[in-house]
Order: structure tokens, then sequence, then C-alpha cells
């Protein structure tokens, strides 16, 4: 009896069964795979969400799960959160990536929306008892003795003042005050009152000390002052010195140190210096502060009137004679040496006032002038005119020209210099060309040439091809002084005397024949692949793009490789590949292309897998009633207990069949 492997409906999530002979084949429903459709195929793995949203697999399709910012079938759309969002009076913006949004609220504002209104105490920001005033868009808080801080929350260390004694007590700070610990023997809110005031001798500059009920009395000695006489009593603080005098302190009294002019205790007298009848002549004296100053009598001077007029400093200048006139209007008169006047003799008298010299220019001096006389004049006056050419110099029968102040020396031919005393250079206006040489003659010159020129200045090249010394149809060009031969290129040397082989040297490269051209010249011929005049280029094959279906062209000697993506083959990459011919499928499974260089393998029952290379485990779906599964390459095996036989060990062994019971026994 054949087996019907679909009877026991191997096919899950509505797979659709077929069965033969040797086994069943299920057909999935949309979005299951798996031998017996058990697998839901994940709709996720091509990770279509977009902007890190999380893929939910559903039965054939999925949905995305989109993060905070973004919405859309694959969360493509980047939301605006703050398009919907108020604000209030605050600024929106978007922020952790733009996942979440704040708000920036404005001074006076505050909240989840920024419509809180701050400044008016509404919260009572203010410790410690402080009282808060609101003001628009802010708050003060007025604190409360003893303490401080914007919102009085500073408790104020009133013992930073040091208030207790400094020697005899210990600030302890409390809330709104403080408290002085005395050491032993002072008492007071400050520890400032001692018991035994005079037991530690505190009166300093004092005659004695008395105790009194919760303290002591110094008795100070005069000068000082103070609880413990300690102060120097400071007698100049009354400023008791006068006149701008300065005041030193000292023990019980002060001294004034005067400035110039005055005296007495407090500089309070000024000095008469005029008590002391210090201007001469009966000069007037005028008190000053610190000095004095003397009116004289005429014709007195000098700062005591004790100099007459001509007593230095001399009122007569120029070195003339002073003489004493008391009885005159000034009190002295000058008496000028010569070529000055004036009262003081200071004026130089002009001696060339009267113009006494010609046509030259005058000079004034001291009692006398002095004539520069223009040129071709002389004199004391410059009354005389001048002959230069009374005593010239002129050389070799030159003529003598008289100019004004100078003279002029007309030369014979062939002489030349200032007194035609040298022999004229005719090379000086003479050029000898193409760095010849000048040679002077008397009255002539004569061009030494270099070689290759000639001519009477050199201005002419020899022709050093006349004589055609370039053979075999050289070209001869003319040089200076020489030649130079322009050979045919069979030929070469300095005359074109040598024959010459062009391929000789080869310059061809890359294999290729080198021959004598038409011209002469070495032409290559070039294998295939290569260019040039030197057959030095390799030709670029891949220029024509010949590679199809985005191939990539690689070079190589007169031909070039197309590399092909993945899809395509042959030699310009023009064929679409078979993804099947190289059967990737396994176990017989059958291989479909899909197009895009993939492919599909249609396993049998037994295999699975995208290869088809994995063995289904059949006993995972076996039905060995009485026996063990054993699994086997493409099935399975039942062995059977003891008893049963079959292919799923459903048949209960009849072991009476064999008639085991003897003498009419009955076999059960």
């Amino acid at each position: 009896e054949q087996i019907n492997f679909c009877e026991s409906s191997p096919c899950q999530n509505n797979g659709t069964c077929s069965a033969d002979e040797n086994g069943y084949k299920c057909q999935c429903e949309m979005g299951f795979t798996g031998v017996d459709c058990r697998f839901n195929l994940d709709d996720c793995a091509s990770q279509p969400c977009a902007n890190g949203a999380t893929c939910v697999d559903g039965i054939n399709k999925y949905s995305c799960k989109c993060p905070p910012g973004y919405n859309g079938t694959l969360c493509q759309n980047d939301l605006d959160l703050c398009e919907d969002y108020n604000c209030g009076n605050g600024t929106c913006i978007e922020v952790f990536g733009g996942t979440q949004v704040i708000c920036l609220c404005p001074a006076g504002y505050t909240g989840r929306n920024c419509s809180t209104k701050i400044g008016e105490c509404s919260i009572n920001p203010c410790l410690n008892g402080g009282v808060c005033v609101g003001h628009i868009d802010n708050y003060q808080c007025e604190c409360g003795r003893g303490y401080t801080g914007v919102h009085c929350e500073v408790n104020i260390d009133d013992c930073a003042s040091q208030p207790c004694h400094p020697l005899h007590g210990m600030c302890v700070n409390s809330e709104n005050g403080f408290q002085c610990y005395c050491e032993d023997g002072f008492v007071g809110d400050r520890c400032e009152i001692e018991l035994d005031g005079c037991r530690s001798s505190p009166c300093k500059n004092a005659t004695q000390c008395i105790n009194h009920s919760g303290g002591y009395e110094c008795i100070c000695l005069p000068g000082y002052t103070g609880v413990n006489c300690q102060i120097n009593i400071d007698e100049c603080a009354s400023d008791p010195c006068q006149n701008h005098a300065r005041c030193i302190d000292a023990v019980h009294g002060y001294e004034c140190v005067c400035t110039p002019g005055y005296t007495g205790a407090n500089c309070q007298l000024e000095i008469n210096e005029c008590d002391s009848v210090p201007c001469f002549n009966d000069g007037h004296c005028i008190d000053l502060i610190d000095r004095f100053e003397c009116e004289c009598k005429f014709p007195y001077k000098g700062s005591m009137c004790e100099k007459l007029p001509c007593d230095n400093p001399k009122p007569c200048f120029n070195g003339a004679t002073c003489v004493n006139m008391l009885g005159g209007d000034v009190g002295f008169v000058c008496l000028c040496l010569p070529g000055f006047t004036g009262p003081q003799c200071a004026t130089n008298i002009n001696e060339c006032s009267s113009n006494p010299c010609n046509e030259g220019l005058c000079v004034d001096g001291i009692d006398y002038f002095t004539c520069l006389c223009p040129p071709g004049y002389d004199g004391p006056f410059c009354q005389q005119p001048v002959n230069n050419c009374l005593d010239h110099k002129c050389e070799h029968g030159a003529t003598c020209m008289d100019l004004r102040n100078s003279f002029r020396c007309m030369c014979p031919v062939g002489w030349t210099g200032q007194f035609c005393e040298r022999d004229k250079n005719d090379c000086d206006v003479i050029q000898c060309h193409n760095g010849g040489r000048c040679v002077d003659l008397f009255n002539d010159y004569k061009c030494e040439c270099r070689p290759g020129y000639t001519g009477v200045n050199c201005s002419k090249n020899i022709d050093d091809c006349t004589h055609n010394p370039c053979l075999n149809n050289g070209t001869c060009i003319d040089m200076v002084g020489s030649f130079t031969c322009t050979c045919l290129p069979q030929y070469t040397g300095e005359y074109c005397e040598i024959p010459f082989d062009p391929c000789g040297i080869s310059p061809c490269t890359s294999g290729s024949t080198c021959t004598t051209g038409p011209n002469g010249h070495p032409f290559c011929i070039c294998p295939n692949g290569f260019t040039g005049v030197l057959c030095e280029m390799n030709i670029n094959e891949c220029v024509s793009d010949p590679c199809m279906n985005g191939g990539s062209c690689w070079d190589g000697i007169a031909g070039y490789i197309c590399r092909c993506p993945r899809g395509y083959e042959g030699t310009h990459c023009h064929l679409i590949a078979d993804p099947c011919r190289e059967q990737p499928c396994a176990n017989d499974a059958t291989c479909i292309a899909t197009g895009d260089n993939s492919f599909t393998c249609i396993c049998s029952v037994a295999f699975t897998g995208t290869y088809c290379d994995i063995d289904v485990n059949e006993c995972q779906q076996s039905k060995c009633n009485n026996g063990y599964c054993y699994n086997t390459h493409g099935s399975y095996e039942c062995r059977c207990n003891a008893g049963y036989t079959g292919v799923d060990c459903s048949v209960d062994i009849n072991e009476c069949s064999s008639l085991p019971c003897l003498n009419g026994a009955t076999c059960l």
C-alpha cells in the first residue's frame, strides 16, 4: 500500500503539500520558506528603514518604527518638531540630534513653555526671612540682619571684623551676631576690661598706674596721651609754624624750621634785609622776602649801586674808550676807534658806500674796503683791462686768441690740446669695425683687422667659401675667419668627406626596423601597437572605449583586456553572464536565473539552504511510531522496536504466523 506523505499535513502556514512515492513537497504561501514552510521570510533583511528606524518584520510585509523627529513609511521624512510646538514668549530649538525640543526663555520668563513670568516674587526665592521685592523681569531680596547674598543664603561672619580683644578674647560667630569668650582676668562684651588692670604694667609713658573697679587709669607724662599713655601727643597737629615753615614734633613740644627770610619761635617774624644799609652811593633799599633790591641814583648802577657807568659791563663797543661824565645826560662818553661810529660805537662805517670799485665788487672791512675784480680787469679799483695773450703758452705755431680773463690756442692741422701740445689722435673719431684695432698716424690712421675681415675700417667679411671646400654636394656656410659644411644625410666629417649610414646606430625603439628614407634620414617601421617617429609610443587601444556595460579597459601591447562588472562577460563585456553556468546549486537542485546576475536554487524535499547544501532532518517530522528515527542523506530510516516492522514501524509483527506452538496449542 502506497504511503500518502501529505496525510500528516507536514506543510505549515497554509503551504500546499504535493506527494509522490518518494516523499512530499510544500508550495509555500508568500512570506514563508523552508521544506515545510515553517520559516517566516525576514522582510527586514534589506534594512529598508532609514534614519536609524527599527524594522518590525511581518508576514510578507514589514513596518518601520521611527525615532523621534522622523516619519513616513520608511521614516525618510525629517520632522520639524518646533513647527507645532508652542514656546509662548521663548524660542524653540531642537536638541539631542533633533529628537527633542526645548524653549529658550527671554529675561523675565520661565517654565516649560516660557509662559511663567518671573520677577513677581511668586515663588518667594528669598531665604532666612529675606523680603522679596519684585521688579520688571527680575527681583531683589532685602536680607535681614546677619545675612547677605542674592537669596540671603549667606550667613555674615560677624567675627570677620575681629570685634573681640585680639589678645584676651576669642570670637565665636552665631546667627545674627557673635560672642566673645574672655581669657581669665578679663571681662566685658569684648574682653576689653582687665580685672587687675595694673598687673600687666599696661602704662607705657606714665608716672603712675591706678586700679579702679573693673579697670585701671594711667597718669601720663607730659606730652603723652591714650588709655595706656602710648600715644605721643603731636604738638604739630595745630600747625603752629607760620610762613610755610616745617614743624618737627618732639616730646611735649615742637620745633619750627623757618623758610629763608623768616625767624621767631613760630617763624612769625620777617627778617628786614635792609637793616644793614647795603646800598651804596645813596641808593634806596627795598626789603623783600629773604632778599633786597637797591634803587640807584643817576648815574650809578649795580645790584648795590656800587658801579659807575664805565664799570663792567662797559657800555661802549668795538674797543672804544669809555669816559665817565657824571653831569651828562647818560653819564658817559664813548671815544670810537677808526671805522666805527654811534653813541656807543656800535655802528661799522661802510667804506663801500661811495662805489669805489668801477666794474668790481666792493667788500667792506673795518676802516677799509677790498675790490673783487671781474674777469679781464685788474688794479686796486678794477680799472685796468687784462691782455691774457701777453704771456701765453701756445705751442707748434698756434695762434693765441685773447678772451675775457682767459685765452684760447688755435691749433694747426695735426695738433690738439689746450696749448696745442699733443699730436691729434685720429683714432678718437675713427672707428675700426668688427673688433679691428686702430693705429694712430700723423694726421692719419690705420685699422689692423681681425682674421676674417678686411677693408679700410675692417667692415668687409672675407668669404671663406670662395674655393668650395665642402665635398659631396655639402653646403658651405661662411663664418668669421672660417666656414662650416652642412652635409647630406649620407655624409659626415668637417668637409662632408666621410660616408654615413643613418641606421648604423639605430635610433628606432620598441623592436622596430630602421631603414634609410628617401631624404637620407633614418625611417622607423613600427610593429603592431606602437607609433611615433622612433616607435617610442605605445598605442592606447582603450581610447575608443571598447568595453561595454561599465567594463574597465586595460591597455596592452597591440591589444586590450576588458574587466567586466558583475553580471557581464565576453571580450567586450557585451554578454549577460549566466549565473547558473557554474552549477552553484548542490544535491541535483534546479538553478533558475532571476536577473541582475543572481539565481535561485529549487531544492528537493530532502535539502534546503540557498545552495540546497543543507540536509533536511526528516526525523523532525517522521512517524516512527514504534521505533527510533535515524536521519540519512536525503531521507530517514526507522529502526523498529522488537515486534514491529514497516517503513514507519507501524506494523505489528505476528509472531504466531510461523505456528510456533506444538501439539495443538493456541498461539497468542
